[in-house]
């Protein structure tokens, strides 16, 4: 006969799970009937299961278990409930769509027991280099489970916004940080209402009588993000006299001998200072600041020309002033984009030279009164020079496969047991798709997490009719992780710029093997009772009558898990 297991009382919504192919029905074999794979994903209190028989008994064929709990897991995903772009998003604006986000156990339960861990929000891609404020609100504890961020903004407008959120752990003394992490959608931060005026350029080289200024004012109207108000051609802005010393005082100023703008240092931007990475490769977008004593602007002398670049020691590679810093405000720092492309390799990026590496090309860069700025860099290796920021080195080398292990202790698996092979590889990497894990199993470990990291994992779930004296992954010399759609899965090297790298990870692992210490076998074959006797202690020989309880010990030939059902029966009531 057969016996079928169902879900009695559960929360609204949940539902039994098995991932064991018989699914809900075991057959009766020696008066027993064991499941297999059976499983719960929402976290709840009184739970109970309903079984039923297709034999004809002359008593009940079918009864509910007693109630049972299933508890909240550990945090395993970040979901976003709301994102920033839900709603719209302008320049120096709090966003109409607050991010609100739940952290959440791997059966998709919040955990509602901790409001000491944090989420941190951040850019994952950041198109116009603005900057998240306040700062402080950046990172935000949950409240049971749930983070509602408040009064968040980006200051430069721009298409292809996108941000990531991050779970910290709190390990009773300190937030620590974990790989648990999601990317939210693309949005824009559009040009707002006209907020203020901003002095581009001033004025200077006036003389009296009636004489223009040598050097025009030239003023921007600009939103609360500090964006210019482009598409504004109508508004006007009127020029006052404001009272001056000259009427009752006579101050003569001389700035004939004033220094110039110079260069106080230069250094990779802070994302690239804080990031973990210290190898970056093709694809990826490396931001370089340029720090002036004063302010600087950038103007053109041509249509359609050249802007001004930092030459670098990669064969080739320059950086190029962002688009953002060419609208002519007054800035004391410029930034550059570095694009890494295929060929670039350095062991340690610097500019080329403190004296030709910055270079105008059909641009000015000058002060607020027209003097051209001095670009000679600092000297190169000095504190103030870019490698003084971050040592930084420059690969187009495909990631390779450097070490395979598995996360149990040697031993006996059987059927359903699942055991995490982790493939570390010697730089990071984004997975796309479903990689498997070839063994010498008759089927594969299939990908589970580990994208955006230094290590890969596979879960192997054993099924029943798996025999093996010893587990390891493929000994063919040719071994690689599968692709099973190679126009859509793919493994890439880890970047921070919008598009996937071109380099592909290297998926090939022949002569690797799981380490020597681990011996762990597989075996399906059924656990078989070896001995049944009274437990001495508590049946002791003699005679009992009505009413008297005895305890029988039952002995298998490995170990078991006993799951507590209406069909098993050890304790004998007389």
């Amino acid at each position: 006969g057969m016996i079928t297991v169902s879900l009695q009382n559960g929360p609204e919504g949940s539902s039994l799970r098995s991932s064991d192919a018989a699914g809900f029905v075991a057959p009766i074999k020696d008066g027993l009937a064991a499941f297999k794979g059976l499983f719960l994903e929402e976290a709840a209190v009184e739970y109970s299961l309903h079984f039923t028989t297709d034999l004809i008994l002359e008593g009940t064929n079918q009864l509910t278990s007693s109630t049972f709990s299933v508890g909240i897991g550990p945090a395993a995903q970040i979901h976003i409930v709301r994102d920033v772009s839900n709603g719209s998003a302008i320049g120096g604006k709090a966003f109409a769509s607050q991010p609100r986000v739940e952290v959440k156990d791997a059966g998709g339960n919040v955990l509602k027991f901790d409001s000491s861990s944090a989420v941190r929000i951040s850019f994952y891609y950041n198109p116009s280099h603005g900057t998240i404020s306040p700062v402080d609100q950046t990172t935000e504890l949950l409240d049971e489970g749930i983070v509602q961020f408040k009064r968040l903004a980006i200051d430069k407008a721009g298409n292809g916004y996108r941000l990531k959120y991050e779970f910290l752990h709190f390990d009773g003394t300190s937030l620590q940080d974990t790989s648990i992490a999601t990317i939210g959608s693309y949005f824009n931060v559009d040009i707002g209402p006209p907020h203020r005026l901003s002095i581009l350029r001033h004025s200077s080289g006036g003389w009296a009588g009636n004489q223009p200024f040598l050097i025009q004012p030239k003023v921007a109207i600009v939103d609360a993000g500090g964006n210019v108000i482009s598409s504004d051609s109508s508004s006007i802005v009127t020029a006052h006299l404001s009272p001056s010393l000259a009427f009752d005082s006579k101050v003569i100023i001389n700035t004939a001998n004033d220094a110039v703008p110079s260069i106080l240092f230069i250094e990779f931007a802070q994302n690239i200072k804080e990031d973990g990475r210290s190898m970056y490769g093709p694809g990826d977008i490396i931001h370089i600041d340029v720090i002036f004593d004063e302010e600087v602007t950038v103007f053109p002398f041509v249509d359609n020309g050249t802007p001004p670049r930092l030459m670098l020691n990669a064969a080739g590679a320059y950086a190029e002033i962002v688009d953002e810093y060419l609208q002519g405000l007054l800035e004391s720092k410029l930034r550059f984009e570095y694009l890494v492309q295929e060929g670039h390799s350095q062991l340690e990026l610097d500019y080329l030279s403190s004296e030709t590496s910055l270079v105008r090309n059909d641009y000015t860069i000058e002060d607020a009164f027209g003097r051209d700025a001095d670009l000679v860099l600092p000297a190169l290796g000095l504190g103030a020079s870019l490698s003084a920021s971050k040592k930084l080195e420059i690969s187009d080398k495909r990631p390779a496969i450097k070490s395979i292990d598995v996360d149990v202790p040697s031993g006996e698996y059987g059927a359903g047991n699942v055991l995490n092979f982790s493939v570390s590889f010697d730089r990071e990497v984004v997975v796309f798709g479903v990689p498997l894990l070839p063994l010498n199993a008759p089927m594969p470990a299939t990908y589970t997490h580990g994208s955006g990291t230094t290590t890969l994992h596979f879960d192997f779930r054993v099924i029943e009719g798996y025999n093996l004296d010893r587990l390891d992954v493929s000994n063919q010399a040719d071994a690689a992780l599968l692709l099973p759609s190679p126009h859509d899965d793919m493994i890439t090297l880890l970047t921070n710029g919008p598009s996937p790298s071109p380099v592909t990870a290297d998926p090939r692992f022949g002569g690797i093997s799981v380490p020597d210490s681990l011996d762990i076998a597989i075996d399906t074959t059924p656990p078989t009772v070896t001995s049944i006797s009274p437990q001495a202690l508590t049946t002791p020989d003699g005679s009992y009558a009505v009413g008297d309880a005895l305890t029988f010990e039952v002995v298998f030939d490995k170990p078991v898990e006993v799951s507590t059902c209406w069909y098993t029966l050890f304790h004998i009531l007389i």
